[in-house]
């Protein structure tokens, strides 16, 4: 399922980005997702999910009540992109080893 182009109650851009969240469950708990792949009104601040990736998650029912979209990229080709630049203060990869 293709995440929607445009928030569907103000027909703006959405930002497709990772979020770490925290939903409260229908039994009233609430558990913490982190790297959440969602969508972003910047304009109405809603969030959506896929169908897909609420059942993956097990979050069907569930509401969400706080995400924080990610500052810092946490997966492997970051770290190993990291450890060949960290000598250097540039953004661009160091070309040199």
């Amino acid at each position: 399922m293709k995440p929607p182009g445009k928030c569907p109650a103000c027909a703006a851009i959405l930002l497709l980005s990772y979020f770490d969240t925290i939903w409260k469950l229908p039994d009233k708990t609430e558990i913490i997702i982190l790297d959440l792949v969602a969508s972003l009104c910047q304009k109405c601040q809603q969030l959506y999910v896929t169908k897909d990736i609420l059942e993956l998650e097990g979050l069907v029912g569930a509401k969400c009540i706080s995400a924080m979209e990610r500052d810092v990229i946490t997966y492997p080709h970051y770290f190993i992109w990291y450890e060949n630049n960290s000598d250097s203060d540039s953004d661009k990869p160091n070309k040199s080893k």
